[in-house]
């Protein structure tokens, strides 16, 4: 790559931002094939590294090492002037939408949602929540979830001049500046795989975590100038091509992101940078290259919309989706018409001075109303006729305090006197501890261990906080309890879990030697969030109580789960609970009983649904010749 392919306008780097945000968008509206889209946000990581790195080492080069406060403003006036418009308009238009149509709850997260974004905060704020990570249950319903990345890049431009200055001034030569940057390369990749499975939402967030992928991006333009013959360029073109198709095609929302696993995109975007093929058919068609200018926009556009669809409950239906798809390019190529180009051509006009106060009054225009909007807790003219607190059942209100996180394990104890039953599981474990405590003879107590997201498997020879979590956990059962007191496995698993139902029995029979086991039946998933679904309903003059999901849906997504329980009884002993008999009639699984929610998001029971399935845990007690009260 010459130097002159470096500064010139890059057509494939135009077209990649094309096939990037149409990576991202497909993932998002859940078009099948496209599992691992996501991976397009890391491939603009890898672009605005680039491009950041050739616009401040050629303003350096410009105007020298003496005007470096001159260099800071005009650069971090020129990213305001590219990213904030269209942003300060989307969070002006959704807070309008908002303030109209959403119920107080959910308005007042996206006024706190717009401030982040605004203030480019929004993947400190989205990983400080604790609600779960990117890929967990529940962030459809974030309309500003998606500018976490604007974040990342925003404080990567507040950084990285400043070390860029630091290294031009003390590190002399091409080669050992190149040297010094790939060394932070590989610090911040190795940080980010190593933290990857025990803090997957701060590896997946955070600026210290997502840099190496930023500064991929500023080693293609620090390398040094080469030749290779025509056809080797295109077979290295090819080659980042097909990496990051295979990572779209391959990857899906199980794996642990961003580990190991994000050098195939990032590794294929940096070598198509390299090979600077202005010509390649894969970039040069008209269609890409207007995707690729519109690119930002569409960003910005298309999460709402998909937000919006998982408020009308239609997001899993392509005939609505496929055509919202449409309708968010659309927005994305108005938006670069009418937002970005014309704000442009207004603020080239103005003086600096000028164009810095002018972005930050829009900026203020929209954050002090959505300021007095989280402050009054939502909309109030809503809140005594529609609030989600009418169709809250709760969750135990010690949760998040009895969750296992990282490499800890924590245990609690509810009830009183000695320890009657053991419980173990992931965050379902956790969610159902109030069913099993009603079910519990008063002159005894309930042990609960509970790790979100962690199948419960005791015969995992790996390393993952998982399996060391598991591990730990047996050792507790085995030296601290008596062998007498049963234990009760509860896990969110489906046909998917394929380590789960290869292990189950092994991992059963182990324990099954010194204790009895009862393994729980999956929780019927539902296919919304019954208390916001049934909010909503409510205020568009809809029925709540159709939320629900058939046993044959049921049956299907679950039919190897049941199958390797029921070899982990005939082989091992364990016993089975069933919660369907409580939850569900002959046909369907309700999302609602008597017009009160049993889950208190898609997945985990309620308070409400804790009652309803207590019944089922008293035959652990009778069993064991134990009379429940």
């Amino acid at each position: 790559m010459t130097d002159k392919e470096k500064n010139s306008f890059r057509k494939d780097i135009n077209g990649l931002r094309a096939y990037a945000v149409l990576s991202v968008i497909l993932f998002h509206f859940g078009i099948p094939g496209f599992s691992g889209g996501f991976i397009g946000v890391d491939v603009f990581f890898v672009i605005s590294g680039f491009l950041m790195t050739q616009i401040l080492v050629n303003g350096m080069d410009k105007i020298g090492m003496g005007s470096k406060f001159s260099l800071l403003f005009d650069f971090y006036l020129s990213r305001a002037k590219r990213i904030s418009p269209a942003l300060i308009a989307l969070c002006g238009v959704l807070l309008t939408i908002g303030w109209f149509f959403l119920l107080s709850y959910d308005l007042r997260k996206l006024a706190a949602q717009t401030v982040a974004a605004l203030t480019f905060l929004s993947n400190v704020k989205f990983w400080g929540d604790g609600d779960g990570g990117y890929f967990d249950a529940g962030v459809q319903y974030k309309p500003l979830l998606h500018t976490w990345s604007l974040s990342v890049e925003w404080q990567f431009y507040l950084l990285y001049p400043l070390l860029l200055l630091f290294v031009w001034r003390f590190f002399q030569g091409a080669r050992s500046r190149f040297i010094f940057i790939a060394g932070l390369l590989i610090v911040s990749l190795i940080f980010s795989a190593s933290i990857s499975l025990s803090k997957p939402a701060f590896a997946f967030y955070l600026l210290p975590t997502r840099a190496w992928e930023l500064l991929a991006g500023a080693l293609v333009f620090l390398m040094p100038t080469f030749y290779l013959k025509p056809n080797i360029l295109r077979f290295v073109e090819a080659s980042g091509f097909a990496l990051i198709l295979s990572s779209i095609f391959m990857f899906d929302d199980k794996v642990v992101w961003p580990g190991y696993l994000a050098l195939l995109p990032v590794l294929g975007s940096v070598l198509i940078l390299l090979t600077a093929q202005q010509d390649s058919p894969w970039f040069r068609p008209r269609a890409v290259q207007e995707l690729g200018s519109w690119s930002y926009s569409i960003y910005l556009w298309h999460w709402p919309m998909v937000v919006a669809l998982a408020y009308l409950e239609l997001l899993n239906d392509l005939r609505f989706s496929l055509p919202t798809l449409a309708l968010s390019i659309l927005f994305g190529w108005a938006s670069y018409a009418l937002i970005e180009t014309s704000t442009r051509r207004v603020l080239s006009r103005l003086k600096p001075a000028y164009v810095f106060a002018s972005i930050a009054i829009a900026t203020l225009v929209v954050i002090l109303p959505a300021l007095v909007i989280h402050k009054l807790n939502g909309a109030p003219q809503r809140k005594m006729a529609f609030n989600l607190n009418q169709y809250d059942a709760g969750f135990h209100p010690r949760r998040d305090e009895c969750s296992s996180i990282g490499s800890s394990v924590k245990s609690c104890v509810y009830g009183q006197g000695a320890p009657g039953a053991l419980l173990v599981g992931d965050s379902h474990a956790g969610s159902t501890v109030t069913a099993l405590q009603l079910a519990l003879p008063n002159d005894m107590s309930l042990v609960s261990f509970s790790y979100p997201g962690c199948t419960t498997l005791f015969n995992s020879q790996s390393t993952t906080p998982c399996d060391n979590f598991n591990q730990k956990v047996l050792e507790q059962l085995t030296a601290n309890f008596d062998s007498k007191i049963p234990l009760i496995i509860a896990n969110r698993i489906d046909d998917s879990k394929s380590d789960y139902i290869n292990n189950i029995v092994a991992s059963v029979c182990l324990v099954t030697k010194k204790r009895q086991v009862w393994l729980m039946r999956p929780i019927p998933d539902m296919p919304f969030d019954p208390p916001r679904s049934a909010a909503y309903r409510s205020l568009l003059n809809r029925s709540p109580d159709e939320i629900s999901v058939s046993l044959s849906d049921y049956h299907y997504r679950h039919n190897s789960v049941w199958k390797a329980q029921d070899e982990a009884v005939a082989k091992c002993g364990a016993r089975i609970l069933d919660p369907l008999p409580y939850l569900c009639d002959a046909t369907k699984c309700n999302g609602l009983l008597d017009g009160r929610p049993l889950y208190y998001d898609a997945n985990h029971l309620s308070e409400n649904g804790n009652e309803k399935i207590a019944p089922m845990f008293q035959s652990i007690f009778r069993k064991n010749n134990v009379h429940s009260n």
